[in-house]
């Protein structure tokens, strides 16, 4: 390995288990800027792109990388985003770490810098409950998105009510809508000006609504149809 650290030959390396973990473009450039600014020369970066789980050691890229570890005398050390990028399977991590020992080859992280891998096994749990604990956020993350597909898939609404709308049906346990006392004549006009084919600028001047929201209250017409209905359903009492 060099003495030089400015010419220091580094690779990088990156992964994306899920969609919703840290992208591969963001990688690159954390990876790229890492190396930027400890002025390390990068040779390449190899990347298994996206679905790449860590407890799979087959990926193609890593087990590149893991043989230009062995094999190029040259290569001073492995740049990744994260400690999660390395692998998650304990035998796995337990292989990798000694060839970084064998063959002096330092690993790097962009989020905690240079790592310690003068104990392995220190190295290795320190990666391992790095992963442990992305793994339990990505499944909040999906428990999360459980949660959303339901609420579309029941007609929850999702954010705040549009103009002339509110919660209302309380019994459904949902955010469904029901039309909002006081501003539910508005809409009724600006569908009703709208289908008698007035511009939206005249809805804005015979009823007093913003131009932009009388455009939206046109482009929802199946949702405040729905909420009729639902009103209708529920015996809400319409103000219109």
């Amino acid at each position: 390995m060099t003495e030089d650290t400015e010419s220091k030959k580094v690779v990088g390396y990156t992964r994306l288990s899920q969609t919703s973990d840290t992208s591969i473009e963001n990688q690159k450039n954390n990876i790229q800027e890492y190396c930027n600014e400890h002025d390390l020369r990068l040779d390449r970066i190899y990347d298994d792109g996206q679905q790449a789980s860590g407890w799979d050691g087959s990926r193609e890229e890593y087990r590149a990388l893991k043989k230009r570890i062995r094999d190029d005398e040259d290569l001073d050390a492995v740049v990744m985003n994260d400690k999660r990028r390395i692998a998650r399977d304990i035998d796995e991590v337990m292989r990798l770490i000694p060839d970084f020992r064998e063959h002096g080859v330092e690993l790097h992280t962009w989020q905690d810098g240079q790592l310690d891998l003068d104990d392995p096994m220190r190295a290795a749990i320190e990666i391992l409950q790095a992963a442990a604990a992305h793994e339990e956020k990505l499944k909040e993350i999906e428990k999360a998105e459980e949660i959303t597909e339901n609420r579309l898939t029941n007609d929850y609404w999702q954010g705040d009510a549009p103009y002339g709308l509110e919660f209302g049906v309380k019994e459904e346990h949902g955010k469904r809508l029901v039309p909002k006392p006081g501003e539910w004549r508005d809409v009724e006009q600006v569908l009703d000006l709208r289908a008698a084919g007035k511009s939206y600028r005249e809805i804005e001047e015979e009823t007093d609504v913003a131009y932009a929201t009388a455009w939206r209250i046109c482009n929802r017409r199946e949702l405040y149809k729905a909420a009729r209905e639902r009103a209708a359903e529920h015996g809400i009492q319409i103000d219109a």
